[in-house]
């Protein structure tokens, strides 16, 4: 398929993989329906996750919609860094996934059915040309194993999910957050660190976070050095936004 602003010759071509229906179909049905639901009912999936029964990508939006309201409203210095992560698929490890799969709940068969699968599956590239004679495989050079969970399988946005939930908890455990406060005072205050839609994510800090994170004085050391780096001209575009 053709690529973003890399025009129509050969080299520039995107190869999208395609699975055959049938197999594509269990995929589907074991990762997609059945070992979502299943994390999702045991309450297992971090709350950043939107691709999840009962939330879809719009709930992501208006998560981050939240963010931008709140931030405006309340007058509280705050950043936001957006994340479309790269070739994300391709990137995961099919040894690590089936551990975090089965950290989940998917039994130990099934782990080695998408193993082999993955890294067994023979593949031709298709054009308008035809189809190459010439295969490819992720193991058919073991000093340097192909990796990647399959762009197109209906596994593939699940294994994601599930490798990203380490991620995720680490950033929660470390990381700031963006803390708000109900103006009236009568409810707790709520934290939120990032929102994620399978590949894309938006990471949320503001002052209040600071201060329940590092306290106020340390946050105030933090904006001291923030301000003299704006001062300098060496701080980053958009790290802090004062409204």
């Amino acid at each position: 398929m053709l690529d973003k602003g890399k025009g129509p010759k050969l080299g520039k071509l995107r190869v999208i993989q395609l699975i055959e229906a049938d197999l594509n179909f269990v995929l589907r049905l074991l990762w997609g329906y059945r070992l979502n639901r299943s994390i999702s009912r045991q309450g297992l999936y971090d709350t950043s996750q939107f691709a999840v029964p009962g939330k879809t990508c719009t709930s992501a939006a208006f998560n981050k919609v939240l963010f931008l309201d709140l931030t405006r409203q309340l007058k509280v210095e705050s950043s936001m860094t957006d994340k479309d992560a790269s070739a994300a698929f391709d990137r995961v490890l099919p040894a690590l996934a089936i551990v975090t799969c089965e950290r989940l709940g998917l039994p130990p068969s099934a782990g080695r059915f998408l193993y082999n699968l993955l890294t067994n599956m023979i593949f031709r590239v298709g054009t308008g040309h035809g189809v190459s004679t010439k295969t490819y495989a992720a193991n058919e050079d073991p000093a340097r194993p192909g990796q990647g969970s399959g762009q197109g399988t209906g596994s593939a946005p699940i294994i994601y999910g599930t490798t990203a939930e380490v991620t995720l908890a680490a950033y929660r455990k470390h990381g700031v957050g963006a803390a708000f406060c109900h103006p009236s005072g009568s409810e707790p205050s709520q934290t939120d660190h990032i929102t994620e839609y399978v590949d894309d994510s938006t990471a949320m800090v503001n002052r209040f976070g600071m201060d329940t994170k590092y306290g106020g004085e340390a946050a105030a050391t933090l904006q001291e050095e923030a301000d003299a780096d704006s001062r300098n001209g060496t701080a980053i575009s958009g790290l802090t936004a004062g409204c």
